[in-house]
């Protein structure tokens, strides 16, 4: 029975997918069937040897399991690089919020009178920090 079924595969598989009453996607799920039948059945035999048996391996992206997977895959990818996007954007925007608010502190500073000197005691920012926010705000 398994021998026959190995060598009159090829044309067990050709008459699924051929022309057939049948619409294209019941070809379809009844050709993944097939191929999962022979994977079952021929579990000694490599990929490649299979593919020989039946002269055609229909390409993984155009069986519905296959278009399932990469759909599922893309929604996948998509979430993780939403949440990626979403971190990395809370993250800069507290970035810039710190670095507005200690701009913003010197500003003040130096609206009071106090010196670069001064503020760069006071803050542990050096002085040169100090004049880079100054001739930004500047700017």
């Amino acid at each position: 029975m398994i021998a026959r079924l190995e060598k009159d595969a090829a044309g067990h598989y050709d008459l699924i997918k051929g022309n057939s009453p049948l619409s294209r996607e019941d070809r379809e799920v009844l050709g993944e069937i097939f191929l999962l039948l022979l994977l079952q059945r021929f579990k000694t035999k490599s990929r490649e040897e299979l593919r020989k048996m039946i002269a055609e391996l229909t390409p993984l992206h155009e069986t519905r399991a296959g278009k399932e997977l990469l759909e599922e895959g893309i929604e996948r990818g998509m979430e993780e690089g939403l949440e990626k996007g979403m971190a990395r954007g809370i993250e800069r925007g507290m970035v810039k919020g710190r670095q507005k608010g200690v701009a913003d502190l010197v500003r003040r500073m130096v609206a009071k009178g106090r010196t670069p000197a001064e503020i760069a005691d006071l803050t542990d920012l050096s002085v040169a920090e100090i004049a880079r926010l100054l001739a930004e705000e500047e700017n």
